[in-house]
């Protein structure tokens, strides 16, 4: 396991845009008819094809192994010029294929080849081309035959699963863009797949970025559910399929690994169909974690036609996704074990979702679960992490064929802080849960439902960097109405900053300040407040670094008590230490806590309030800040603002409010016409590590880093395990989860 996953956001993955397409002659190839008599003599020769594709000339050894050019500039043996560019594709292709030496067509760049029909392999034949290579589909091509793809085969009929006559081998495909473009095709799932081969065999297809589809991104697939194909998909990004990302079908051998695949819209990011001795193992598979939920798992196993004996998924990081990783049997008898052998280890499932499949024969499927099993048999899941999801962190459902005996491994994983059940086991009639020196903790249902372990531990795994919901984080919110700037800070740093012109001065309003409700009536803090404090001016970066960094442990003094407005200190009682408030008219339903961030106690807001006076009047500028602790009993709620601070109604845009939203922070203002607000994100998927806190020292990628506290998932896993892969000190007994 790589000692940190760098995760690739969508937003900064560099996207490789091909130049506008020159126009240039009608298609041709150069030079067919020169002295020598040869109809291809220009064409080019490398001796090392890993020699800078942009600084070849043409000509050349031809006793050498070659390439064959296509160019949109007028430079190649085959030259494009931007209207049906898959003629001049197909032509080099052709010729690759049927003259001896000759290996490889390359698509020179930079520029962007139109395609409006099929790019046709042929075997043998190596396709690539410059990052700033851009295959693309005509934009609104008006392409409506089903499964028909941008690149498949000579003689295809584009049948999903494929004829016994189709065969494509010895076929590698690298280094440039393929895009569907704009289209507006006919929705769902059958149009427009990017690559799809039938009858595969030795295929490869790395480091491409491969977007828009309106059907599956790469398709293998085999005609008789049995077809070993030795294949290999890697280093590849994949975005914004209109199915699978990745999709096998009735075939065997074949390995998948370091792909990102983003945004599947309907399906799954890598699924295996009918499918056996396989590897899935360091992709990123990613949906949005604040959107509405779409697609399916992260990776779908299924197996209807055939039995399965050996796959391995490992390594791999999935978050957002409905579903993390899912095993389903169906459509079929089969006795138990026939589906076995699924190795599950060293995953992080991050977030995953909650959606229902709803089918026109009116069955329902449910699409969540870290880990989601139905009719497989010894399945082993092992050092995984399954964190923060919708539902179940394991849940086994269905047992596809009937029979009793069905039996899953579970052990070294930490299954924490998920919506439904740490493992879940709905067919406790058939099917047994063995589960063993696991972290279950903190999962909203309980951590275990028809599941019984005696050396399961159940607290706090203390990741390096968990979400914003563990412990306590101080919390700022300002407003200039000269700049018109609003802005919000975490932990001393600026999340966040947004100007609005023309917004004005806050509106003054009569309402009553309320901590750790909106008016006393919802939105309800489930946690801890502590050193409250608003001030009538917006502090400075340099202010709120220092009450973060210098000023724990100390009340507000100095120049901090300029502007002052109030200040609840929340030592066992709600009198201001400092601030226009003194009291609170005696009633607040919110008890007091030893669970303090600064001196020895702090408000405890369970389902409660205080509330006080109105005597803050800002106009020009304010500034609110507290420490907050949110109860990590609480994660279901987090589509639900809780507040922290609120002050006016919402509804009529004068309002002051503070309050957070699973792990994001908001700060919200209105001016009595309208209302602006900013929100600072909880812990981002790039930033996430899942490292475990230790006093003796953890790696985290770059450097030995020690901290205060040490993981109780440190040295707690099954005794019986090789601890040998562990870098020293490794305390003679392995980690749980990913980095056991």
């Amino acid at each position: 396991m790589k000692n940190k996953i760098v995760i690739i956001s969508i937003i900064t993955c560099i996207i490789f845009l091909g130049s506008n397409v020159s126009t240039y002659a009608s298609h041709n190839v150069n030079n067919k008819n020169d002295s020598s008599g040869s109809m291809y003599n220009n064409l080019l020769f490398i001796s090392d094809i890993s020699i800078e594709p942009n600084s070849l000339t043409n000509g050349g050894d031809p006793s050498t192994p070659p390439i064959v050019t296509v160019a949109a500039d007028g430079s190649g043996d085959f030259n494009c010029d931007g209207i049906s560019d898959q003629v001049e594709i197909n032509q080099a292709i052709e010729f690759v294929a049927t003259n001896i030496g000759f290996t490889t067509v390359y698509l020179k760049g930079p520029a962007t080849y139109i395609i409006d029909e099929p790019i046709l392999m042929q075997s043998n034949v190596t396709l690539t081309g410059d990052p700033t290579t851009k295959v693309q589909l005509k934009d609104l091509a008006r392409w409506w035959t089903k499964y028909k793809p941008l690149i498949s085969q000579k003689d295809a009929e584009w049948d999903p699963w494929g004829r016994e006559g189709d065969f494509l081998s010895n076929v590698e495909i690298y280094g440039f863009e393929l895009s569907g473009g704009i289209q507006v095709e006919p929705t769902g799932d059958n149009y427009i797949p990017l690559i799809h081969f039938m009858n595969p065999y030795n295929i490869t297809i790395h480091d491409m970025y491969l977007h828009d589809s309106r059907w599956d991104i790469i398709r293998l697939a085999g005609s008789d559910f049995n077809t070993s194909i030795k294949s290999k998909v890697y280093n590849n990004l994949i975005m914004y399929s209109g199915h699978e990302g990745i999709c096998f079908v009735g075939v065997t051998d074949f390995e998948v690994y370091d792909n990102e695949i983003y945004i599947t819209r309907t399906n799954c990011g890598i699924r295996a169909k009918d499918c056996d001795n396989f590897s899935l193992h360091g992709n990123i598979i990613g949906n949005s974690l604040t959107n509405n939920p779409s697609g399916y798992a992260g990776i779908l196993v299924e197996n209807s036609h055939v039995p399965i004996a050996d796959a391995e998924i490992y390594e791999n990081f999935i978050y957002g996704k409905c579903g993390g990783i899912n095993l389903n049997g169906y459509d079929g008898v089969y006795p138990t074990g026939s589906r076995r052998g699924v190795y599950i280890h060293h995953n992080i499932i991050y977030k995953s979702r909650n959606r229902v499949a709803y089918y026109t024969d009116g069955s329902i499927t449910p699409l969540d679960g870290g880990i989601r099993i139905n009719g497989f048999h010894n399945t082993i899941i092992e050092y995984n992490i399954i964190e923060g999801g919708d539902k179940d962190g394991i849940v086994y459902e269905g047992s596809a064929g009937g029979e009793s005996g069905y039996q899953t491994i579970v052990r070294n994983n930490i299954i924490a802080n998920n919506k439904g059940y740490g493992l879940n086991n709905l067919e406790d009639d058939v099917h047994s849960f063995v589960s063993e020196y696991n972290d279950v903790f903190n999962n909203a249902k309980g951590d275990y439902n028809n599941v019984f372990s005696t050396t399961d531990i159940h607290t706090d795994p203390l990741y390096a960097h968990p979400s914003l919901r563990s412990g306590w984080h101080y919390v700022v919110g300002t407003y200039d109405s000269e700049t018109e700037i609003i802005k919000i800070y975490v932990d001393g740093e600026e999340k966040a900053s947004e100007q609005y012109p023309g917004f004005g001065k806050i509106d003054r309003n009569d309402d009553y300040v309320y901590l750790g409700s909106y008016r006393g009536v919802d939105y309800w803090l489930d946690g801890c407040l502590d050193e409250v404090a608003v001030w009538d001016r917006a502090l400075s970066a340099d202010e709120i670094s220092f009450l973060w960094n210098e000023g724990k442990g100390t009340f507000i003094s100095g120049t901090l008590t300029t502007k002052l407005k109030a200040y609840w200190q929340m030592e066992n009682n709600w009198i201001d230490s400092y601030g226009d408030y003194n009291g609170y008219e005696n009633y607040s339903t919110a008890n007091f806590t030893v669970n303090a961030k600064l001196g020895s106690y702090a408000g405890l807001f369970d389902h409660t309030y205080a509330v006080f006076p109105n005597t803050l009047s800002p106009s020009s500028a304010i500034t609110v800040a507290a420490w907050v602790y949110i109860d990590k009993n609480s994660i279901a709620q987090d589509v639900i603002e809780q507040t922290i601070f609120s002050k006016g109604s919402q509804d009529h845009n004068d309002h002051i409010w503070l309050y957070c939203r699973g792990d994001d922070f908001y700060f919200e203002i209105g001016n009595g016409v309208s209302r602006i607000d900013i929100a600072s994100p909880g812990v981002t998927v790039d930033e996430l590590d899942f490292h475990l806190q230790s006093e003796y020292g953890r790696w985290n990628g770059l450097e030995w880093v020690f901290d205060n506290i040490t993981s109780p998932c440190i040295n707690s896993g099954d005794p019986k395990m090789d601890y040998s892969r562990e870098p020293s000190p490794n305390g003679g007994r392995v980690n749980i989860g990913v980095y056991g």
